[in-house]
């Protein structure tokens, strides 16, 4: 099994990083070392960006940008001689451009082209964490393992925020009633989509982690994903008109994919109630894991993996767990230490410091 390989990237005013490039070997992790608060993680982030077109610590790409620049610039070159940028703007309007090979990209068409899976401290919260957290873990595997169902979600998002426009106007008397049967319609017909593509990977994913997760805690238990619809009955348009009158009270949608959950089970019993902190991290880690196994079978290459300072939150037989599933793919590590199971040989050590970045 082949695995998608980064030989170079160049980052420019990307959040600390001020000018850097760096080259890379295949069969050789990347090490990117340093104190806390350096840059390891905005170098993780860059990489992250051309997988998913996002920034994983923020909504807003141009957050990115140093307070006192006006641009951004990455560029990435795989080992098939595909080159990658991306450039974020803020003056003299906001704008992003995307690029493959110097041909203009939309966004839904740049997504996609570097599978990665991302470990991150935030990771760890999957069971204890937000509701929001757990719902953009699943979206963001959607999107990476096919990037076609991207403009769903965007419909879904735009059409969600229009209802919610016409509430407020219906509050407010500036509207009829009646114009909200439109985005009632639409509302409804996108959410039995979406709901259609988070069920089904919901579906793959749960055996894949109730595996992997007994795997690396050397247990015996039953591991169940769960997906969560959060409305009344089986007709959701009838639900969006019945619960209206309170929307429009309120003046937001109460009901649909963007108030549903993902419920975690330990032998029938809900983690989120119950389970350790240890058992808790040990699913999140089987989650991205059960990722990396899904994303290798939809592109029959092992994806890249973004390692951010995950050792510092696992026992050492979990650390050798991720140390293990590593091998045979391109891996990216910010870490404050190199973790003493690793061979010198195996490495490749960039050292970061206030932005910058040295091979050592």
């Amino acid at each position: 099994m082949s695995f998608f390989m980064i030989q170079k990237l160049h980052i420019a005013a990307f959040r600390n990083i001020t000018d850097t490039l760096c080259e890379f070997s295949a069969n050789k992790t990347q090490i990117f070392l340093g104190k806390n608060g350096q840059g390891k993680t905005n170098i993780l982030e860059a990489i992250y960006l051309f997988s998913i077109g996002k920034l994983f610590r923020s909504n807003s790409l141009y957050d990115a940008i140093p307070f006192d620049g006006d641009m951004f610039q990455l560029s990435l070159a795989t080992d098939d001689d595909v080159i990658l940028k991306i450039q974020g703007a803020k003056s003299p309007r906001k704008q992003t451009k995307y690029s493959i090979n110097d041909v203009p990209k939309t966004y839904f068409s740049f997504i996609g082209n570097i599978p990665a899976v991302l470990f991150s401290p935030e990771d760890l919260l999957l069971i204890h964490g937000t509701p929001s957290h757990r719902r953009k873990t699943l979206d963001s595997l959607l999107v990476r393992k096919n990037k076609n169902i991207a403009p769903l979600f965007k419909d879904y998002e735009k059409t969600l925020r229009q209802r919610n426009s016409a509430l407020k106007q219906i509050q407010e008397r500036k509207a009829s009633l009646q114009s909200l049967s439109v985005w009632n319609e639409m509302l409804a017909e996108l959410a039995e989509k979406v709901w259609k593509e988070r069920i089904y990977m919901v579906e793959e994913i749960s055996p894949l982690i109730n595996k992997l997760y007994n795997t690396i805690a050397d247990k015996n238990y039953d591991i169940e994903v769960r997906y969560n619809r959060k409305h009344k009955t089986q007709n959701f348009l009838d639900d969006l008109i019945n619960q209206q009158e309170k929307d429009i009270i309120i003046g937001s949608t109460s009901l649909g994919p963007h108030r549903d959950d993902l419920s975690f089970y330990i032998n029938n019993i809900d983690a989120h109630t119950f389970a350790s902190q240890g058992e808790g991290r040990t699913i999140s880690i089987a989650w991205k894991l059960a990722e990396h196994t899904l994303l290798e079978k939809a592109f029959n290459k092992k994806p890249v993996l973004l390692l951010d300072d995950i050792f510092s939150e696992l026992d050492e037989k979990r650390q050798s767990s991720i140390i293990d599933i590593t091998h045979g793919s391109h891996t990216f590590m910010s870490t404050n230490h190199i973790h003493k199971n690793m061979k010198e040989s195996d490495l490749e050590v960039f050292l970061v410091e206030d932005g910058k970045v040295n091979r050592t």
